[in-house]
């Protein structure tokens, strides 16, 4: 799954290069206020010793993914290597990892600089993470599930399904609606979860009617689940990130490329049929 929506999301960062590349070079106007993104770095600096060798958890959740490894044993793993890498190279307490790894990082605890001294943003993408920070989201699932599972037991979801998508067929009509759908949650619920869930049960049965794998709807879900939820100006993220780069959602949303480019390349590849199923012979 996650090597099927690489070929769009892949495609649209090296998209997303070219045209900031682009603009770079073509579009003069006034310096940006970096203050924000310097006072992070400066922090950053004072807070923890960076070294190249650090993103070698992350790489680990991607290769063990790619081999398609148990999701709890990536984790697991990724987890403690970092914890050790905290405590070898940041002189971080072995428990107060595990504190973190369970509660969430927290720089009163984990360091002995003044908070006071650092920055808000700081110190908010600081203190955060954690199994407990994942209770919410997890109850959310759960909710979802069984709300799903039930208008499943009752028909409901066939009945919505053919009401609203029966007259449409070809590929590209269903994975446009998909989007369309995935996009309407997010704005109105802001999460990302509700946004990949809904679509895959109302759509689900849909895709095999007209010969497609629950692939070609997953991929369509996930490209307007996880992306376009930076350019609703409402939502967490679009905030979080508005509140970094000090410009409004609204302001920079022309140049978000990757936001709303991966759900481009993503109808385009439906339209062509690249990496679709094809469908099946009546």
């Amino acid at each position: 799954m996650i090597k099927r929506v690489a070929i769009f999301t892949i495609l649209t960062l090296l998209f997303a290069l070219v045209g900031y590349v682009v603009m770079g070079i073509t579009v003069s106007g006034q310096t940006a206020d970096l203050s924000a993104a310097s006072a992070i770095t400066s922090d950053i600096q004072k807070v923890f010793h960076v070294s190249p060798i650090l993103i070698l958890p992350m790489v680990i959740v991607f290769v063990m993914t790619f081999l398609k490894k148990p999701i709890v044993q990536t984790l697991g793993i990724s987890a403690i290597i970092g914890i050790l890498f905290g405590v070898v190279f940041n002189g971080f307490d072995f428990g107060n990892g595990l504190s973190a790894l369970y509660g969430g990082f927290s720089l009163e605890k984990m360091t002995t600089i003044p908070v006071s001294s650092l920055s808000d943003v700081f110190v908010n993408l600081c203190n955060r993470g954690g199994m407990t920070s994942m209770i919410s989201p997890a109850l959310l699932v759960i909710v979802a599930s069984m709300y799903g599972t039930i208008l499943l037991h009752i028909k409901a979801l066939d009945v919505i399904a053919d009401t609203l998508f029966s007259k449409l067929h070809s590929r590209f009509l269903l994975n446009l609606a998909v989007s369309v759908l995935a996009t309407l949650i997010i704005a109105l619920t802001s999460s990302t979860f509700l946004a990949a869930m809904m679509p895959k049960d109302l759509f689900f049965k849909k895709f095999n009617e007209e010969g497609m794998d629950g692939k070609d709807l997953i991929s369509s879900v996930v490209a307007a689940s996880t992306q376009l939820i930076t350019c609703i100006p409402w939502c967490d993220t679009a905030v979080f990130i508005a509140g970094i780069a000090g410009v409004s959602t609204l302001s920079y949303l022309p140049y978000n490329l990757m936001g709303y480019g991966t759900v481009i390349f993503a109808m385009v590849f439906a339209l062509l049929g690249i990496g679709f199923t094809k469908k099946k012979e009546a």
